[in-house]
This record gives C-alpha cells, sequence and structure tokens, in this order.
C-alpha cells in the first residue's frame, strides 16, 4: 500500500443524455456533477459528498449516486503520504453506491485533483463545499487518480459530443469566481485618492440561477417592493421602417440584497471564501511574483456592523455590500462600502476577530523589518500614481498630501500618505 503506483485509467460509465432535476437548486443538472446530499444515521441525518451516476425510473430513489468520503490523518499515514499543505478538505473516491430522493440533495459541491490546489489555481480557502482529491479505492485498495479525472461533466469528450454549452456546475463555479474578481477589482484598488471611507461599485453578468442562489442559502437583509421601490427604468432605441428612430421607456425588475452585520459577512465568506471582503492597498506584485502583506501595509476592509440599521435606506454610509440584481438584463450591480486601515499592530491586538485569525496564520507578519517611508515625504518630492503619472509634492499635512501633476496647474489631494511615501521612495530607487 505504500508503493502508490497510477493504475488504469479509469473512466467512468456516465450517461449524459438525461439531465436530473433538483429541487433544491430549483436547475437541472448533469450526470457527473458533485453534489451534497443528506442521509439517515441511526436518530440523526449525517452529510455526504457524491457525484450522480445515474437515474433509474419509476422509483422511490431515483438517482444513484457514487460515494466520495473525507480523507484523515490515519489513512493517509498507512498510506505513506502526508497531508496537503493547503486549506481545502480533502477527499477520496469509493466503489460505495447510494440510491437517494432527490430531495436529499441540498447543494453542489466541486472536487478538484490536487496538482490545481498545489499550483494555487483554485483561491477557494474557506469555501464550504470546495474539496480536492488524490485517492480512489476499488475493493478496499487505494490507488491514485489519474488524469482522466474530470471536476466537471462537461469536461468529458462524451458529454461534449452532445452539448455546445458548459454544464451547470461548470457555469456556477465561473461566476463564483466573476464575483470574486470583481470583489478583488474593488478592494485591490490602489488609487491613492481614495480616503479612509470609500464606495464603489462594478456591473457584472450573472445568470439568475446564481441569484437565485445566493438569495437562498446566505444570510443577508433583502429589500422588499414595500420599503422602496427599486424598479429601474432605462431607455431602448429601435430603427425599424426605413430608418425611423424611436425612444421606448423599459421598466426593469430589480432585487437588492444587503450585507451589513458580521453574520451577513461570515455567510459570504463562506460561499466565496475568506478573502472576499478584503483587499490590499499597494502597488500589484508582478506576474508569478508574490507580494506578502506586513506590518505599514494598508488594507481595504469590509468590517460587518454588529446590529442592521434601524431604518433601511438605499443609499447608506454604514460599511457593507449591496448586491442589485437587474432580472431583465441579468446584470449584477456590486456596491461596496469599505474602511482603510493601517496595519500598525501586532497581531493579537487587531479587533476584527476574522482577520486576526487570518493573520495569525502568517508566520512572519510579526517579524518582517519594518520600514518607515515617512522621511520621504518633503515638498518637491517626486512620486508616480498607478497610471504611471508623474506627481511633485506641494504640501505635506497631518491627514492629506497635496500634489501637483507635472505637466498642469492641477493640485490633487492624497489620502493615503503611506502610499504615497511609498511611492516617492520606490522613484529615489
Amino acid at each position: 500500500m505504500a508503493n502508490m503506483q497510477p493504475v488504469r485509467p479509469y473512466v467512468p460509465r456516465l450517461d449524459f443524455r438525461n439531465e436530473l432535476y433538483i429541487p433544491a437548486l430549483q436547475a437541472r443538472i448533469a450526470v457527473g456533477t458533485f453534489v451534497m446530499f443528506i442521509l439517515p444515521n441511526g436518530n440523526r441525518m449525517k452529510k455526504h459528498i457524491g457525484r450522480l451516476i445515474s437515474e433509474r425510473k419509476n422509483s422511490k430513489y431515483p438517482f444513484r449516486i457514487q460515494l466520495y468520503q473525507l480523507m484523515n490523518a490515519r489513512t493517509l499515514r498507512q498510506l505513506h503520504y502526508v497531508g496537503i499543505d493547503v486549506s481545502i478538505p480533502e477527499v477520496y473516491e469509493t466503489d460505495e453506491v447510494k440510491y437517494v430522493n432527490p430531495d436529499t440533495i441540498y447543494d453542489l459541491c466541486f472536487v478538484f485533483p490536487y496538482s490545481q490546489c498545489n499550483e494555487n489555481q483554485l483561491n477557494a480557502d474557506g469555501i464550504f463545499n470546495v474539496y480536492t482529491i488524490r485517492f480512489r479505492t476499488r475493493n478496499s485498495r487505494f490507488m491514485l487518480i489519474d488524469d482522466t479525472f474530470r471536476s466537471f461533466p462537461c469536461k468529458y469528450d462524451a458529454y461534449s459530443e452532445l452539448y455546445n454549452s458548459p454544464c451547470f456546475s461548470l457555469r456556477q463555479w465561473t461566476e463564483i469566481n466573476r464575483i470574486k474578481d470583481a470583489m478583488s477589482r474593488i478592494l485591490m484598488k490602489t488609487t491613492m485618492a481614495q480616503g479612509l471611507k470609500s464606495r464603489q461599485s462594478i456591473k457584472i453578468n450573472i445568470s439568475s440561477n446564481l441569484f437565485y442562489y445566493l438569495e437562498r442559502v446566505t444570510d443577508h437583509r433583502q429589500l422588499y417592493d414595500n420599503e422602496y421601490n427599486r424598479n429601474k427604468i432605462v431607455h431602448r432605441y429601435t430603427i425599424d421602417n426605413g430608418f425611423d428612430v424611436s425612444k421606448r421607456r423599459c421598466i426593469c425588475n430589480q432585487t437588492l440584497l444587503r450585507y451589513e452585520t458580521k453574520e451577513h459577512m461570515a455567510s459570504l465568506r463562506k460561499y466565496f471564501g475568506n478573502y472576499i471582503t478584503y483587499g490590499l492597498r499597494s502597488k500589484k506584485p508582478k506576474v508569478e511574483c508574490t507580494k506578502r502583506f506586513t506590518r505599514n501595509m494598508q488594507l481595504n476592509a469590509v468590517h460587518g456592523t454588529d446590529n442592521k440599521e434601524e431604518m433601511f435606506r438605499i443609499h447608506t454610509g454604514n460599511r457593507g455590500i449591496d448586491l442589485i440584481f437587474n432580472h431583465d438584463l441579468e446584470e449584477l450591480n456590486i456596491v461596496v462600502r469599505y474602511e482603510s486601515y493601517l496595519h500598525t499592530e501586532k497581531v493579537d491586538n487587531v479587533q476584527e476577530e476574522h482577520l486576526r485569525n487570518i493573520l495569525q496564520r502568517s508566520h512572519t507578519i510579526d517579524t518582517e523589518d519594518e520600514i518607515d517611508h515617512t522621511s520621504y515625504l518633503v515638498v518637491g518630492a517626486l512620486f508616480d500614481d498607478n497610471d504611471d503619472n508623474e506627481f511633485i509634492i506641494t504640501e505635506v499635512g497631518e491627514h492629506a498630501i497635496i500634489a501637483r501633476k507635472m505637466g498642469t496647474d492641477t493640485l490633487i489631494p492624497f489620502n493615503d500618505i503611506v502610499g504615497v511615501a511609498e511611492a516617492c521612495y520606490e522613484k529615489l530607487q
């Protein structure tokens, strides 16, 4: 058992011709999709992970599911393998099969080969339904998975021969990452004109399936029609009848989900990862390079409040995240109200519990050499912003730096004093 070698390729027998309807997801999903379901275990219900294999008609338990089990440390020691070095749970494939009712399936899950996790391709730290896999069992014998393993049904050749579009689970995973990328673009903004409190928004396109999913599973505050009329009026232009141009008004139905409390933020992180509410306000690293977060760096963060705002206001100054979905255009407007923090204290003194837990996982954050660049903030010092525009400092204030853009008479205040100091230092190097 210690000498693990890949065996002959294993290709599961999956019939992709029928898609299976899952009531909890309100969608039809392909055979081969990984799901989470519950089965009775004595007096309790136990959660399981599995992959849909097939369906049998006219049966009380029509769905055939192949079980996947969580890997434990004892089994790994017997295999002479060590645990994975990423914070994603590991599962292994079994040859055990269960027949279940569709109502017992309550969510999707995503299983990726260890190579993708090891190469940092996933960025799934903290997502509750993401797993990695290295082994499968046949007759209680462990073996390494081979390169025929597919995380999504549409990656199999047999599926591609029947359908030209991606499967439901891949669309969900892609759109989850689309929202994560949009949040990163907001919270990783490095413009020095940002204040200590900022409000930024960005629009992306997602399917109504994902929005209904988030509406159902995440903890949030929802806008109801009797609180505020959020229907949006858009104007559309048409050309017809010999280039006659007409303009008409259309009302688009919208729904707003607000995440404002600490419980709301924890719910978001459950589905989007631990870092969905954080961003680093500093110069971005080069490709294939890593920039480590150390003391005296500035962090953009959305920390939840202790309680909900008593009166629901659309335009509020309280920190939080709004997801405004346009049902007609299938467009999601992400509004983020965040604050900037200068990390100058020891990790144990950070008040926000979730942020403190993340920082404590870093072993060198309190041992990095602290470099103070504020001595470079003098009148006449030059620096470049992130768009390579050159500025010269004209005034050094307590809360802001006033600088003039070279070649113009425009004076611009910069609230990110530490960022300007670092830019002045880099300009001299």
